[in-house]
């Protein structure tokens, strides 16, 4: 007979169970629920927006100071004076990183909610721009080579030193066996050989010496020279680092207002579209400042006919627009021709936002059926 202990056994609830039950109580599934809950705009990118205000910040400031060389070495040469040379970098330098800020952020919100800037103040920006940017950038290559030490020379004095306490030694030498005479005042002849090689001596070294001064005068100017060429190359780099700092800050100010721009246009509720009896028509958020529709019998005389002596045509299945009647007259047509093409483009963005994901589908779907109950109005109203 077959060992029972070696048949599989056959689970009759879930084995899992009690792990998903005490995975829900753990302290890493809240986290993941907080981690992968749907979030507005606003919250999920404020991490992203601070840093880059911090970072917006950082680049004024590096941008100033690369600026600073320049403005302070250009005023201290027409002035001659540091501490007024300091101030006026100081002034200088803050009203353009300030200007350049709030025009920036003044172009980018324009572009953002119309789609447009005034030329002039487009112009001030890149005039701005253009001015921080130069100014960075050859502020910060003088930067480099003014605040770059010298290259470390070589002394030929020191490097001759033993050939010249050599040179004392044999010019001592000499001397004393040139004093070295007999009676007749005449030199020895050993001391007289012992001069003269010496002398031999003297002269190899003194050729010796004039090696070590023309080589170590060489060798100085290939230095200097490799130095002034790495002393540019460095201040060409870092002004290329610096102009790319200051494009950063110019992404940095759109993001900035994109982050406000799109933050505040998720929560923004459906435009409602307003047509009086003289075809003006705007958009306006509920509860907002709109042109109201005037009611049927605000013109009419008691034959039915309105101020101008026509019989107002009224909606066909006698139901308002938002709330609001809607009188047509032969001039209208074309006013509700573009109300119905601004609701069309606001079904096909909602659309689109429920689509890709972006903001809360709830709102996109109320959007859809609002739009498409107003869609619906406007066409019974031409037919």
């Amino acid at each position: 007979m077959e060992n029972v202990t070696n048949r599989h056994t056959l689970h009759t609830s879930d084995i899992y169970a009690e792990h998903f039950n005490a995975f829900q109580q753990s302290q890493f599934f809240q986290e993941l629920e907080r981690k992968f809950a749907p979030l507005p705009y606003y919250l999920k990118f404020r991490p992203l927006q601070r840093i880059a205000l911090f970072t917006s910040f950082l680049f004024n400031g590096f941008s100033a100071l690369t600026a600073s060389t320049l403005v302070f070495f250009f005023v201290e040469s027409m002035t001659g004076h540091r501490g007024a040379a300091a101030a006026v970098t100081v002034c200088a330098l803050a009203v353009l990183e300030l200007s350049k800020r709030k025009t920036g952020s003044l172009f980018f919100k324009d572009w953002l909610q119309f789609r447009k800037a005034s030329a002039g103040l487009a112009a001030l920006v890149v005039l701005l721009a253009g001015l921080s940017v130069s100014s960075s950038y050859f502020g910060a290559k003088q930067l480099v080579t003014q605040f770059t030490p010298p290259p470390a020379l070589e002394d030929a004095t020191a490097a001759a030193a033993p050939i010249r306490d050599q040179l004392a030694e044999i010019d001592r030498q000499i001397e004393k066996h040139l004093s070295n005479k007999n009676d007749r005042g005449e030199v020895y002849v050993r001391s007289q050989r012992a001069a003269e090689s010496l002398t031999k001596q003297k002269e190899t070294l003194l050729a010796q010496w004039v090696n070590i001064e023309n080589r170590t005068a060489t060798k100085n100017e290939t230095t200097a020279a490799a130095h002034l060429e790495q002393t540019s190359l460095n201040a060409e780099h870092f002004a290329a680092v610096t102009l790319l700092l200051e494009l950063l800050f110019l992404l940095c100010a759109y993001y900035l207002e994109y982050f406000d721009f799109r933050s505040f246009t998720e929560f923004a509720g459906p435009a409602e579209i307003a047509i009086d009896d003289k075809t003006n028509f705007a958009y306006t958020k509920p509860g907002g400042p709109s042109q109201p529709a005037k009611p049927a019998t605000d013109n009419r005389k008691p034959d039915g006919k309105n101020a101008t002596g026509k019989t107002p045509e009224i909606a066909p299945n006698g139901k308002p627009l938002n709330g609001k009647t809607i009188h047509l007259n032969a001039t209208s047509e074309d006013a509700i021709q573009k109300a119905i093409k601004h609701v069309k483009g606001r079904i096909a963005s909602a659309a689109h936002r429920l689509r890709n994901g972006i903001g809360r589908p709830e709102t996109s779907k109320a959007n859809i059926e609002h739009h498409t109950a107003e869609l619906r109005e406007l066409e019974a109203m031409l037919s």
